[in-house]
């Protein structure tokens, strides 16, 4: 007879389906009616409350002061691994997916090994993985640290098209794409057109206009749809598996949509800011509008919005993450008053 060390009674799954759900050493063993419990189990009585499996979040910033962001803007971001995973499983995430950042001129499996180090001083509530940010993408990196990860389970990069300390040129992203498609790799793209940010970003300083409401205007839809379709050209010419991640306008959805429609290996993620806010947060004073500061920004077109959601429904997006990567206000190193909305931090959602 199966023994469990602890039973689920009265457990809504799958549908309309009741039943009870046995566990052994955390793992779910058995489904059924009536399971026999010994004088040792656990009993819990969830009452006909619906159970599911623990979510994942594809999209988690934990731990990451030593980012080049981080070090470009002066400050750190508000979570560890062990205060970002108790939110994520008290939520019910019980599995996240990191993002271990390579500075310019050091080693991408160096900085890996750092972050699964960090892993294990500060201890984890969740199960988790890497995504690998690459920012350098050498010779060595590409052809002999590459490999190494992709042997350790790390199947994913992460390339940007934006940020000035970790943006790569468009000869640099193909050859990146040539090494994910060898190795059989994933690649995650922040696609916003980094000149075009910088252009405006830079103009609207020079004025001052350094406000949250701001971060809106320097970063037009324009910048994000010109880099997804550019970011999806290569994609397609280098036949390389893409990830769009956080998308955020319409214009982004139609080429996207155009690829997949083709038969592309092109996917896309979402996530809930862009669902739920609109470009008003913004506009509040001071430290209540960078609250809601991320990259992309929230929209001020309520079409764009109502397309996000139309693409959950249709498909069109396949991830559902948070980018979850917040700051605090009452830091000197977090989020302050009088710095540019451009070296905000993101959004928290975990």
């Amino acid at each position: 007879m199966q023994e469990f060390d602890t039973i689920l009674r009265n457990a809504h799954v799958n549908g309309s389906f009741v039943c009870d759900i046995g566990i052994k050493r955390g793992v779910i063993v058995g489904l059924g009616v009536g399971l026999v419990a010994t004088e040792d189990t656990q009993i819990i009585d969830c009452n006909g409350a619906i159970v599911t499996p623990g979510g994942v979040d594809g999209h988690v910033h934990l731990s990451q002061d030593r980012s080049p962001r981080a070090q470009e803007a002066g400050y750190t971001s508000a979570d560890t691994i062990d205060t970002g995973t108790r939110s994520a499983i008290a939520g019910g995430t019980t599995t996240v997916i990191l993002f271990a950042e390579q500075s310019r001129g050091q080693s991408l499996k160096e900085q890996v090994d750092k972050y699964h180090e960090l892993v294990n001083d500060q201890g984890s509530y969740a199960d988790y993985g890497f995504h690998a940010i690459i920012t350098d993408p050498t010779a060595q990196v590409l052809e002999q640290e590459l490999p190494e990860l992709a042997q350790c389970g790390i199947m994913s990069m992460k390339l940007f098209l934006t940020y000035k300390h970790m943006r790569i040129s468009d000869r640099q992203v193909l050859s990146a794409l040539q090494k994910a498609r060898e190795l059989g790799m994933v690649a995650l793209v922040h696609a916003e057109n980094g000149d075009l940010v910088d252009f405006f970003t830079e103009h609207l300083e020079a004025q001052g206009l350094t406000d949250p409401r701001f971060k809106a205007i320097a970063h037009p839809p324009e910048a994000e749809a010109e880099a997804v379709n550019r970011a999806i050209t290569f994609s397609s010419v280098m036949d390389t598996p893409m990830l769009i991640v956080h998308v955020s306008v319409r214009q982004s959805m139609d080429v996207i949509r155009k690829a997949q429609s083709l038969l592309k290996p092109v996917f896309a993620e979402t996530c809930p800011q862009y669902l739920l806010l609109g470009k008003e947060n913004l506009d509040r004073d001071h430290f209540c509008g960078a609250k809601f500061v991320c990259s992309p920004p929230l929209r001020s077109d309520p079409k764009d919005i109502e397309e996000i959601w139309r693409g959950i429904i249709n498909g069109t997006f396949t991830i559902f993450s948070s980018d979850h990567c917040p700051y605090r206000f009452d830091d000197n190193r977090g989020k302050k008053l009088g710095h540019s909305y451009s070296k905000s931090g993101e959004v928290q959602g975990v």
